[in-house]
C-alpha cells in the first residue's frame, strides 16, 4: 500500500524527498530547523486532509441517523443526546488524526534514517543495494562529509526521535532536538 501511494501519490512524493533533504539542510544553519518547521506543516496538513471527506461524510451519515434538525414531541431530548454523539465523533476523529500525523512522522523519520543507512553502506564499502537510489548523490556527499561513527550517531538520533513521539513529546520539539543532534553528529 506504502509503495503505491508512494508511486501515485504527488503529496506523498513530496513528504519523502523534504524528509530526505533534511539529512542536506542540517548543514546550512538555520535552514535545517527551518526545513522541519515547513516539514511539519505538511504531515500535518496531509493527515487532515487525506480523510477530510470520509469523516464529513460520517458525521453527516451520524447526523441523519439521529434526526439532527427534527421538530416535534421528544425532539429536544433527541437532539442533546444527538449532540453527544456529535461530539464524540469528533473527538474520535480529533484522535485519529493525530495518529495519522504521527504515523507520517515515523515514515518520514524511516525515509531520513534511509539515506543515512544508504550513506554508511557507501563509507564502509558494502556491495548493497541503496534504500533510496533516486537520492545516491545526497548519501554520496554524506558518506564524503561524515564519519562512520557520524553516521550512526545520526541513526541513534533518528531512534531517540522516533522513541520521543511515542511519549507525548511535541512534534517541534522532538525534530527540532533532532535537527540539533544531527548538526552535532555531521560536524
Amino acid at each position: 500500500g506504502r509503495a503505491r501511494r508512494l508511486v501515485n501519490d504527488p503529496a506523498v512524493q513530496k513528504r519523502r524527498a523534504v524528509a530526505i533533504n533534511l539529512a542536506e539542510e542540517v548543514f546550512h544553519g538555520s535552514q535545517g530547523f527551518q526545513a522541519v518547521t515547513s516539514l511539519l506543516k505538511l504531515v500535518d496538513s496531509e493527515a487532515k486532509e487525506s480523510h477530510k471527506e470520509q469523516e464529513e461524510a460520517e458525521l453527516a451519515k451520524l447526523e441523519q441517523t439521529l434526526g439532527v434538525g427534527a421538530k416535534g414531541k421528544g425532539a429536544a431530548k433527541a437532539q442533546r443526546d444527538a449532540r453527544s454523539a456529535i461530539k464524540e465523533l469528533q473527538e474520535q476523529h480529533k484522535k485519529r488524526a493525530k495518529r495519522r500525523v504521527i504515523d507520517n512522522l515515523d515514515l518520514v523519520l524511516i525515509d531520513l534514517s534511509g539515506v543515512y543507512r544508504d550513506a554508511l553502506m557507501q563509507k564502509v564499502g558494502a556491495q548493497v543495494d541503496l534504500t533510496h537510489p533516486d537520492f545516491a548523490g545526497l548519501s554520496g556527499e554524506l558518506a564524503q562529509r561524515v564519519s562512520e561513527e557520524g553516521l550512526l550517531d545520526c541513526q541513534a538520533a533518528i531512534t531517540l526521535c522516533r522513541e520521543q513521539l511515542t511519549q507525548n513529546v511535541g512534534t517541534q520539539i522532538a525534530f527540532d532536538g533532532l535537527v540539533g543532534r544531527l548538526r552535532r553528529a555531521c560536524l
